[in-house]
């Protein structure tokens, strides 16, 4: 849904003639990012998992991307998460504790 307060219809020539007024500025991937941690969820239903999980991935913030795998295997959804986390702080042992270390990877 866009909600616009003045619209008008340009033609093609118009349209072609178009430069923005301002360049947008691209946001460039840090290459600091060097591995993801990768945690799989089959179920999401346990709402007090899931704040602890975001609390400890909030609490050992880092450079490593973590991707959040969802639902069984022939219907697995990945999700990467805006922040990353401390790969060699205690949040990865935590993180193995609250999801089971066999549902926790680093690639």
């Amino acid at each position: 849904k866009i909600i616009v307060n003045d619209a008008e219809e340009l033609s093609l020539d118009k349209a072609k003639r178009y430069k923005p007024k301002h360049k947008q500025k691209t946001k460039k991937r840090a290459n600091t990012l060097s591995a993801r941690l990768y945690i799989r969820l089959t179920n999401t239903d346990d709402q007090n998992m899931l704040i602890n999980l975001k609390s400890t991935i909030d609490h050992y913030q880092g450079a490593t991307e973590v991707v959040l795998v969802l639902g069984e295997a022939d219907s697995k959804q990945a999700i990467k998460l805006p922040q990353g986390i401390d790969q060699k702080s205690q949040g990865v042992e935590k993180l193995k504790e609250l999801v089971g270390a066999n549902n926790l990877i680093i690639k």
